[in-house]
Parts: structure tokens; C-alpha cells; sequence
């Protein structure tokens, strides 16, 4: 469960096509404090990932869990793209 919520979003955050949706439709919101929160939200993966294994599994532990799993995913994929950069 955990890695199906992880796995939703980072298609959700990395999927061009989809933020690019996202992005038209937050154009037509007017920005208010909470419009741009939850825009910005649908660019993070850990807070995604949050959302959507609160909404999977309704277990607030689940989803911290999945949560935290996406922040060292995230910080494991960015130590890569900088080893990478470098050759």
C-alpha cells in the first residue's frame, strides 16, 4: 500500500502532461492563500504521497510512512542526478 501510494505520486508530481493539466487549471483559480497551497502541493511528491496513502489507506500512520519513504526516495534521486551530472 505504501508503495502504491508513492508510486501515484510521482506519476502525479513527474508526469509533464498531467502538471501541465494542473497548471491550466489552477490559471483559472483565483490565487488566494489556499489556492496556491494546494497548487503547490500537486509539485510535491512527499506531500502527494501523503495525500494520496491518507486517501488509500485511511491511516494517518500509513501515510506519514509513505510520506517519509518519499522524502529518502527523493533524497536518494537527488543524490544520483548530482553523481550523474557529473560524468
Amino acid at each position: 500500500m505504501i508503495i502504491t501510494a508513492i508510486a501515484i505520486a510521482f506519476f502525479i508530481t513527474h508526469f509533464e502532461p498531467l502538471q501541465y493539466a494542473i497548471d491550466k487549471v489552477f490559471d483559472w483559480v483565483v490565487p488566494t492563500f489556499v489556492s496556491n497551497m494546494i497548487h503547490a502541493s500537486f509539485g510535491c511528491m512527499k506531500c502527494m504521497s501523503f495525500w494520496v496513502g491518507l486517501i488509500i489507506s485511511q491511516s494517518f500512520v500509513t501515510a506519514s510512512i509513505a510520506s517519509l519513504t518519499a522524502y529518502f526516495l527523493h533524497l536518494c534521486l537527488q543524490l544520483l542526478n548530482k553523481l550523474l551530472s557529473n560524468y
